[in-house]
């Protein structure tokens, strides 16, 4: 069941990701959704990090939503809606 849940906020990621490169194609900044089930700090420097390398900077050319289910994957699907 959880394996599930984390396929599911892996694929909504996914779509908020690909709508907001459509939108950075018609001159708008991109927006991507991050759900962090569990501890903030390592998985956020971690997935910055990543945008970086593909030439990503906050607040410059990407926005990034943060959400936190704090270990309580039953808010996972409040979050992705």
């Amino acid at each position: 069941m959880e394996i599930a849940r984390i396929a599911r906020v892996l694929l909504t990621a996914l779509a908020v990701l690909t709508t907001g490169v459509a939108e950075a194609q018609q001159g708008k900044i991109p927006r991507v959704g991050l759900l962090v089930l569990g501890g903030p700090a390592p998985t956020i420097d971690a997935f910055r990090r990543g945008l970086g390398e593909l030439g990503y900077v906050e607040g410059r050319n990407i926005v990034i939503e943060l959400r936190f289910a704090e270990g309580q994957p039953d808010r996972v699907p409040d979050f992705t809606a």
